[in-house]
């Protein structure tokens, strides 16, 4: 089984659930962490959502060992994160690394959702 791009299933669900919704649903940013040269597997179809729904954004950022340098990349796609919730879901590591990174940044624990798929 390809396992590249698991942690894409909890948005891809909520890209579809806003696709079918009113326009009067809030903003999402969706921002795919992915290895360098690579796609999530549901790019095209967050993609084409997103150009029916300016509501829902779609970025993609490489990974890069650097926390400073991967939040500075966040920080560029959605300047506001620091007022947001942030959703999380990947491999247990990826999940808490980001987890580790925001809380440096004094970002409340209890707005970060944790979705991990190989704890």
């Amino acid at each position: 089984m390809d396992r590249r791009g698991l942690g894409m299933m909890p948005f891809i669900g909520l890209a579809r659930r806003m696709q079918e919704r009113d326009a009067g649903a809030g903003e999402v940013a969706v921002v795919c962490l992915v290895r360098p040269g690579q796609r999530s597997l549901f790019w095209q179809e967050l993609q084409q959502i997103a150009a029916s729904r300016p509501s829902f954004k779609i970025s993609s950022v490489e990974s890069q060992a650097d926390s400073e340098a991967g939040i500075d990349a966040i920080e560029a796609l959605v300047p506001d994160w620091r007022e947001r919730d942030v959703a999380l879901a990947g491999p247990h590591a990826m999940v808490e690394y980001w987890t580790a990174i925001l809380r440096s940044h004094s970002f409340p624990a209890t707005r970060i959702y944790k979705e991990d798929f190989t704890k």
